[in-house]
């Protein structure tokens, strides 16, 4: 039995300095830092930045390698994010959350009735209700499917909330606007409509809103294809963060509207005092004031 253990013990330590030895020889490139645009923002929201990754003890040598340059970048909306070597993958969008309530805080601290009219579970209205302990909410999906995921999410604003169905497509003129509404938020607007349309949604918003109401809006935007092209390197170097919805089958073939078109939307809608507050590569925050 002394004679098993010894060589079982010899074998043990032949496997493993033979995957020492394979472990020292192999090359291991350097990884930058892991950045993630959200860290910018965790000191302000009461918590801590994510750490940066350690750098990999190895030899001085060259960037961890990008993707190379997608070919047709003219027919391509949005970059496919990598998703290595960095990881996870995940929805993540907290930083624009919080920015559009802090800033619409700063600039109309005591909203009544915050409507998000595409609600999915409930995340963007959930960062204005924990702003405003004093306004009413309003959940606003065209299906149920996400109504009992948001109710549990959004459960500790108790009766604040009501939970409406309707305005699918973000169409707004369908009747899911309260008439009391002087907030309205909403994402990805473009995933389900094309520029026209948009631009008629956004007068709806611009008609129901009382003077001094606000009009907040996350969504996409396609650049130039030069710029695409740098973005899609760029996110090389950062953790991913995959944001809304595939586009809807109608409006697939029709690619997000520009900056301009969206700025020229908000205008033609009615929103003269409208600014870009947040943007991180194709992803912009608007936020327009009904004077």
């Amino acid at each position: 039995m002394k004679s098993v253990r010894i060589i079982a013990a010899v074998f043990t330590c032949a496997l493993l300095t033979t995957a020492l030895s394979a472990q020292e020889g192999r090359k291991v490139e350097p990884q930058p830092a892991r950045l993630n645009a959200s860290d910018a923002g965790w000191g302000q929201m009461g918590g801590a930045p994510p750490a940066a990754a350690a750098p990999a003890a190895a030899p001085a040598a060259a960037a961890a390698p990008r993707p190379a340059a997608a070919p047709g970048m003219a027919q391509v909306n949005l970059i496919p994010y990598p998703t290595a070597p960095y990881q996870p993958v995940g929805y993540s969008m907290e930083l624009p959350y919080q920015i559009g309530a802090q800033v619409l805080a700063e600039a109309y601290p005591s909203p009544k009735h915050i409507v998000d009219v595409g609600s999915y579970q409930g995340q963007f209205l959930q960062a204005f209700m924990a702003k405003f302990p004093a306004a009413r909410g309003q959940w606003t999906e065209p299906v149920t499917g996400n109504e009992n995921n948001a109710k549990r999410k959004l459960g500790r604003f108790g009766d604040r909330i009501d939970y409406v169905v309707g305005c699918p497509g973000r169409d707004m003129a369908m009747g899911c606007l309260p008439d009391d509404v002087d907030v309205i938020i909403t994402a990805w607007v473009s995933h389900h409509q094309p520029i026209k349309e948009i631009t008629r949604i956004y007068g709806v918003a611009h008609e129901k809103l009382p003077a001094n109401g606000w009009f907040i809006v996350l969504d996409h935007i396609t650049s130039s294809p030069l710029w695409e092209n740098r973005y899609g390197q760029a996110r090389w170097y950062f953790d991913p963060e995959t944001e809304g919805n595939p586009m809807e089958k109608d409006v697939r073939g029709v690619p997000h509207p520009t900056l301009d078109q969206e700025l020229a939307a908000f205008k033609t809608a009615g929103f003269t005092d409208v600014d870009v507050v947040w943007k991180s590569f194709d992803t912009v925050l608007y936020i327009a004031h009904k004077q």
